[in-house]
C-alpha cells in the first residue's frame, strides 16, 4: 500500500461510511502505486518474465506507465525501436553464425554486432539461438527443397520467438539493452525429402553458435540415417576446415578457371569439395571426398553452404576512446 498518512486518514474516514457491500472499493483505489511511488518488485518480475528486459528497464517502464503492465510492454517496445533507429547506421561486422536442425529442416544464419565483446556475450548468443530456432520452427516460412538456398531475412524477422514476440521485436529489445547495432544479415535453409539428411558444423563456439559454420544436405538409398548423419557432419567440418567453395568441377565459374590456367588440378583440390582429400573422415588414407562417398558408402552430396562472420563487410577502424564515447551517448 503506497499512500501518504494524511491521504490514508481521509480515505479511512470516507471508507467508514461506505456500505458493507462495497469493501473492495477502497483496496482497488489504493492498490496501484501513486505517481512517483515505489513499483512493487513482483510487478517488475512479472514484466521481466513477459519481456526478458532488464530489471532496471522494467522498473523504468512501469514508472513511466503508472504500473500498467500492458502499457509498460508497449513502452519497452517503443524504446527498442528508438534504439534500433539510433544505432542502425553503425557498421556491424562482428557477430556469430547460428545453426539449427530438426528432422528434415535445417537453417543457418549470421547475426551481426558492432564489437567482438558483445558477440561473445551470453545474451547475444542466446538471441542467435532463439532466432535460428524461430526460423526453423515457423511453418509459414518456406525453405528451398533439397538444395540449400536463401531464406528472406524480412520473413524471418516476422517469425515468432514466443510470448507473442517476433524476431524483430526481440532484436529491438537486445539492442536497447546492449546499446549496439544488431543486425540479422543473412539466412540459408533447406527442407530435404525422405532418404536425405542434413549435417552441420560450427567452429569457434558451442551449442550451434560460432564464428564459422556450414550445413550439408546428403542423400543415400543404401545408408541408414545414423551413417548419413555422421558423413554429413564430417562433410560440414571439411567445408569449414579446408575452404571448400564449390561442390563439383562443373560449379567453378569460367573466370575463376581462366585465372588459374595451367593449374586447374591444384585449384580443384583446393576449393572443390568432391576433389579435396577427405581429411576429416579419412585422415590417413588420402582418398578424395568423391571416392569416400562413392565407394562403400553410396552417398550423394546434394548441396552445402558456408558462412564466415563478417565476410564481405567493410570494417570501419575506430579508436578505443571513440568507441567508449559512442557507448556513452
Amino acid at each position: 500500500l503506497v499512500c501518504h498518512p494524511p491521504m490514508l486518514r481521509t480515505a479511512l474516514r470516507s471508507y467508514a461510511f461506505l456500505p458493507v457491500s462495497r469493501p473492495t472499493t477502497f483496496w482497488r483505489a489504493f492498490s496501484t502505486p501513486a505517481p512517483g511511488g515505489k513499483v512493487p518488485t513482483a510487478l517488475i518480475q512479472e514484466l521481466r518474465k513477459r519481456t526478458s528486459a532488464g530489471m532496471m528497464d522494467c522498473k523504468k517502464a512501469l514508472e513511466a506507465s503508472n504500473s500498467d503492465i500492458d502499457k509498460a510492454i508497449e513502452w519497452l517496445r517503443g524504446q527498442g525501436k528508438a534504439a534500433v533507429n539510433k544505432f542502425s547506421s553503425r557498421i556491424a561486422a562482428e557477430g556469430v553464425i547460428a545453426i539449427a536442425i530438426r528432422a528434415n529442416r535445417g537453417v543457418m544464419l549470421e547475426l551481426n554486432s558492432e564489437t567482438d565483446f558483445v558477440s561473445r556475450g551470453d545474451s547475444f548468443r542466446t538471441l542467435a539461438r532463439h532466432v535460428a530456432n524461430a526460423a526453423l520452427t515457423d511453418t509459414s516460412l518456406s525453405f528451398p527443397k533439397n538444395r540449400i538456398g536463401e531464406v528472406p531475412v524480412d520473413k524471418v524477422m516476422n517469425a515468432s520467438v514466443g510470448d507473442s514476440k517476433t524476431v524483430a521485436q526481440e532484436i529491438e529489445r537486445v539492442v536497447s539493452t546492449l546499446r549496439e547495432n544488431v543486425k540479422l544479415r543473412r539466412v540459408s535453409g533447406v527442407e530435404v525429402a525422405t532418404g536425405s539428411r542434413i549435417g552441420s558444423y560450427v567452429h569457434g563456439g558451442d551449442q550451434g553458435v560460432g564464428r564459422m559454420g556450414a550445413i550439408v544436405a546428403v542423400s543415400s538409398s543404401t545408408q541408414g540415417d545414423e551413417a548419413k548423419d555422421k558423413l554429413a557432419s564430417q562433410l560440414a567440418a571439411q567445408v569449414v576446415g579446408f575452404g571448400a567453395t564449390y561442390l563439383s568441377k562443373e560449379d567453378v565459374p569460367k573466370d575463376v578457371l581462366d585465372a588459374h590456367k595451367g593449374d586447374a588440378a591444384s585449384l580443384y583440390s583446393d576449393v572443390v569439395l568432391l576433389e579435396q582429400s577427405f581429411t576429416v573422415a579419412d585422415p590417413d588414407g588420402g582418398r578424395s571426398v568423391r571416392d569416400v562417398l562413392g565407394g562403400e558408402n553410396g552417398v550423394t552430396v546434394q548441396s552445402f553452404s558456408k558462412f564466415i562472420v563478417g565476410e564481405g563487410i567493410e570494417k570501419k577502424e575506430d579508436d578505443f576512446v571513440q568507441q567508449v564515447m559512442e557507448k556513452m551517448k
